[in-house]
């Protein structure tokens, strides 16, 4: 279990991470709460993402810059992000994410509601976000 006032994990340009059945607990940072993925591959399997937070740089739980990102059987509550970029679970600036079988409850942006920004979402369930 990750916890704390910084991001748990960053990945950055062709490197790549994979996440199993792990929890991602109060991180916090300017972008990508608990996982930050720029020009990466990134694969979260069977892991809870709850209460992480980005304050300005969009996505709470995380952000995916120009790589790929598949998120299988997770779920994602409670995550926000309080700045213009949006993404209270997950932002996507660019790159492709793929979403699968996966939870998503009570999660805010202050400026885009959606999930995923601009990503490819397949089988995504249920699906309650709202919007400030």
């Amino acid at each position: 279990m990750a916890s704390g006032t910084n991001r748990a994990w960053a990945v950055i340009a062709a490197g790549s991470l994979t996440v199993i059945n792990s929890t991602f607990i109060n991180n916090s940072a300017f972008s990508g709460g608990a996982v930050f993925s720029a020009g990466s591959s990134l694969l979260v399997l069977d892991s809870t993402f709850d209460t992480n937070s980005a304050n300005g740089g969009g996505g709470g739980a995380i952000i995916n810059a120009g790589g790929t990102a598949t998120v299988a059987r997770s779920t994602f509550v409670n995550n926000q992000d309080t700045g213009a970029n949006g993404g209270g679970a997950i932002n996507n600036l660019s790159g492709i994410v793929s979403l699968v079988n996966s939870t998503f409850t009570e999660n805010s942006a202050g400026v885009w509601w959606r999930i995923a920004e601009r990503a490819t979402r397949r089988d995504a369930v249920s699906q309650r976000q709202h919007h400030q």
